[in-house]
């Protein structure tokens, strides 16, 4: 069964989304091996056009290949310096017994702080349709798979160090479960050489085929910084460092340790920052009988229209009446009480195996009955605009509680 487990994990992370991939000669000079914070270049592989295949944004672009159907193999630079531990010291990756000789970091305690973001593993394909996939590994051996872009790109390029608005994006995604988990000594022993990785050591493109993505395994230095140690897809990128082999045999070791949790799915995790997402007061009401309270509103006119019918005084909507907004689908949660003593706000909205629900925030305070506030009627609703009615059409979304979110009719209201 432990086989069958990690079969399934390892099938996830090196399945890639396209086929009929061809191959085609071509090498560059690609630079260093750091991400620049200046610079934008989108870490995208080709998408049908063989003559705009991408690269990752670390790296600079160059003039490309050939048709040639075979492409030369170049091998990759031997760990030679001192830094690097000899082979027979790095653990068998098929193996679950570690020699104590293996450990890099023998004497220290082999232990990084459990919520610092130490790797992330990027898959991109945008050959046919777009998709993005981000496992995000963290020092006490956590693994959290994101099916959105929200960690590898921002607003106006890709996230090539971490920013505030990254880390809050981390937060919110710590309170939930992960996705995986790995040995924490498995993440330490590939994070030691990783360290070591110098962030401006040459890297050489090659390009090796089309329609196939790109898989690259970054890691996040204690400074911020995202250090390039491994790539390959449509392009390869050959690092010029001693401790890359190094880093490429333990980071088998990770893949191969890794245990799937009971719910191995992938998520989007959506702030306030990535989507119009708010929470009002609106009184309490009556709900339709049988009612979960969890609508989809096709536009924010059905929702004013669901509101009047219903007493509800929308305040504080104005960023659902911009005109960007005002077509989009709307999710809106109601949670009504019947004490005082309450208070409800949300961080992010999640979606995960065709569930979307709102992650409560820490603010969040359930009434307890027969308090001395007394008995009382209140209300809040939460609103978030997301995806468009293509999307409705091809999808239905249930709520944590396993019920779909109801379409609001507006005819038939």
């Amino acid at each position: 069964m432990k086989k069958e487990v990690i079969s399934i994990v390892m099938a996830g992370i090196l399945a890639v989304g396209a086929c009929g991939c061809k191959k085609s000669e071509g090498k560059d000079r690609a630079g260093s091996g750091k991400l620049p914070s200046s610079e934008s270049q989108e870490m995208e592989e080709t998408s049908g056009d063989k003559g705009n295949e991408g690269v990752p944004v670390d790296l600079p672009s160059g003039d490309e290949e050939t048709d040639d159907a075979t492409a030369p193999g170049k091998e990759k630079t031997d760990a030679t310096s001192d830094t690097t531990a000899p082979a027979s010291d790095i653990t068998d990756p098929t193996s679950d017994k570690t020699d104590p000789t293996s450990d890099p970091a023998a004497g220290e305690k082999a232990e990084l702080p459990a919520d610092r973001l130490i790797f992330t593993y990027e898959q991109s394909n945008h050959a046919w349709g777009s998709q993005q996939v981000t496992y995000l590994f963290f020092g006490d051996g956590r693994i959290y798979l994101c099916s959105n872009d929200a960690f590898a790109y921002a607003f106006g390029g890709p996230i090539t160090t971490m920013s505030d608005e990254l880390q809050a994006k981390i937060d919110l995604l710590l309170r939930l479960e992960p996705a995986a988990t790995v040995d924490p000594k498995a993440v330490y022993d590939l994070y030691y050489f990783a360290d070591q990785v110098d962030p401006n050591a040459n890297v050489e493109k090659e390009h090796v085929m089309y329609d196939y993505g790109q898989k690259t395994l970054y890691y996040w230095a204690e400074d911020g910084s995202k250090v390039i140690c491994k790539s390959e897809g449509d392009n390869n990128y050959i690092i010029d460092d001693p401790n890359i082999s190094q880093v490429e045999t333990l980071w088998t070791t990770v893949l191969m340790k890794m245990k799937a949790g009971t719910d191995y799915q992938k998520m989007s995790v959506y702030g306030s920052s990535d989507l119009p997402m708010t929470t009002i007061q609106c009184g309490y009401f009556e709900l339709p009988e049988g009612s979960s309270g969890n609508y989809i509103f096709k536009n924010y006119d059905d929702l004013k229209t669901f509101a009047e019918k219903n007493g509800i005084r929308l305040t504080g909507m104005d960023l659902f009446e911009k005109e960007e907004n005002r077509e989009k689908p709307l999710f809106v949660q109601f949670d009504l009480f019947n004490t005082l003593g309450h208070e409800r706000s949300y961080d992010a909205a999640v979606i995960k195996d065709g569930t979307f629900y709102f992650l409560p925030s820490e603010n969040c305070k359930d009434p307890s009955v027969g308090d001395a506030v007394g008995q009382a009627l209140d209300g809040f609703m939460t609103v978030c605009a997301f995806g468009d009615q293509n999307n409705l059409s091809k999808n239905q979304y249930k709520t944590l509680g396993g019920e779909l979110w109801e379409v609001y009719d507006s005819a038939g209201a």
